[in-house]
């Protein structure tokens, strides 16, 4: 049985150990918290506030004196996000201050009284920055569907000018063209930009991506210099909208996901896949946020087929490039499988392990089925040597496009990491879209596996096995 003066000197260990660990964490609010920060900060108090009531109720058990009833605060705050971090900040720095000023008097020999004090301190203020936390949340969360909503509109008119006045057939390859550029630019990531797809500097005339726009709509004899300067005027007007428009309306209703006044469809058993991961409020935004790169073929993904194949044969645990919406490896319900995505700040809840470009996959198997856009795919066979050449045991597989004059499958071919490749033939494997519906592909792709030498060995049976998938 702990005795008496064991129990008060855990007590003023565990309180000193918070005072310094809040110290440490509290400027971080000032300089402009993460929502990881805010957390963390919230469970850690409200983690030590539950150690403190047990070593509190023992000191009270040991002096058989009751202990008294904890009341919570109940004043209740509100406002724009920035309050809330100031009143969070304010909170947390009145209980250190509170805590150093009545430790010295804990380790000299503390009375009831001053325990019964710090612990209705510590509760107060665990339950206050709980609520705080929530009221975060809530913030954030409605901010960011109202401008999720926002910018899909600028990018529903942008479509409308890339396809304006033509067939049905050159329509289509405008559109497709659009998608190509909004996917570069949010594969350009620039960490000083508050928006995770635009940014003045990527709505330049003469950027990288938009340059290749021009080039495509030329290659399709449609006319960019009217499309070009009308879609980043719209990207620019954007960027300056500050007072977003309130959306009211966020649903999931079997296979419909509505907001504001638009609807999105998709299979019922992906939206129940999601359910269970985060509720709809979570869901809006990022089904929002994806359908701002006007999804079309580069959605397409591996079958799931394939993905059970080279999990339960290969050890792969992460898909490379995904969405909560058309990742595979998440429907097989496994510990330890997980995908990259391009925003983790919307797919984080349904699993998503982050930006595959930074991402650190040692000792992991991973598939990559990245966009079919040159710039990605040239950018993906940079990470994987880039990955290799660290150390470490990692291996690819990666399927891409038979392009043979590519850079991308010119620097696959001559790696020296090259464990193996094959040709899928035309007409003779497939891919899904977002509704799971199978798409027949009439040109060859290339299947890649790349790796540590560790992982050299015979891969024949992959090709033949793979193949014989497709085939079913």
């Amino acid at each position: 049985m702990t005795d008496l003066a064991q129990l008060v000197d855990t007590y003023y260990r565990s309180v000193n150990e918070l005072a310094n660990s809040l110290e440490q964490s509290l400027p971080v609010l000032t300089r402009g918290p993460s929502i990881q920060d805010l957390e963390s900060i919230s469970d850690y108090l409200n983690a030590v506030e539950k150690i403190l009531s047990q070593v509190h109720q023992s000191i009270h058990d040991r002096l058989g004196i009751p202990v008294p009833a904890k009341s919570a605060q109940q004043t209740l705050l509100r406002g724009d996000l920035r309050f809330l971090i100031d009143a969070y900040y304010r909170n947390g720095t009145e209980l250190v201050t509170s805590l150093r000023r009545d430790l010295p008097v804990l380790a000299s020999g503390a009375s009831i009284e001053l325990l019964d004090k710090i612990d209705r301190s510590i509760y107060q203020a665990a339950q206050m920055i709980s609520g705080l936390t929530r009221q975060v949340h809530e913030v954030l969360e409605a901010n960011l569907l109202d401008r999720e909503v926002l910018r899909y509109r600028f990018v529903l008119a942008m479509s409308e000018v890339a396809s304006k006045g033509e067939d049905a057939r050159t329509s289509y390859e405008a559109k497709n063209i659009l998608e190509r550029w909004l996917l570069n630019l949010a594969n350009d990531k620039d960490p000083s930009a508050p928006d995770p797809i635009f940014s003045v500097g990527k709505l330049a005339d003469n950027y990288p991506a938009t340059e290749k726009m021009r080039a495509e709509f030329r290659e399709k004899k449609i006319d960019p210099e009217r499309r070009v300067p009308q879609i980043l005027k719209l990207g620019r007007e954007y960027l300056t909208v500050t007072q977003v428009p309130k959306t009211s309306k966020c649903r999931v209703d079997g296979r419909k996901i509505s907001v504001a006044e638009f609807s999105f469809t998709y299979p019922e058993d992906r939206v129940q896949l999601l359910l269970s991961k985060a509720p709809a409020s979570l869901i809006c935004p990022m089904v929002v946020r994806y359908a701002c790169l006007l999804p079309r073929g580069q959605q397409w993904a591996t079958p799931s087929a394939v993905y059970e194949y080279l999990v339960t044969n290969y050890g792969v645990s992460v898909e490379g490039f995904a969405s909560p919406l058309n990742s595979r490896i998440i429907t097989l319900s496994q510990p330890g499988l997980g995908f990259c995505s391009l925003f983790p700040d919307t797919d984080a809840p349904f699993g998503s392990l982050g930006d595959f470009f930074q991402a650190d996959f040692t000792g992991r198997s991973v598939m990559a089925n990245p966009p079919f856009v040159p710039a990605v795919m040239d950018r993906m066979v940079q990470k994987i040597e880039d990955q290799i050449n660290r150390g470490g045991s990692v291996r690819f597989f990666v399927v891409v496009p038979e392009w043979t004059d590519a850079q991308f499958y010119l620097d696959m071919m001559k790696s020296p990491h090259r464990l193996f490749d094959f040709q899928l033939p035309g007409n003779h494997y497939y891919y899904v879209d977002l509704e799971g519906n199978r798409i027949s592909v009439k040109f060859n792709s290339h299947f890649f596996v790349l790796g540590t030498p560790d992982h050299r060995g015979d891969y024949s049976r992959l090709r033949d096995d793979l193949l014989r998938i497709y085939e079913q």
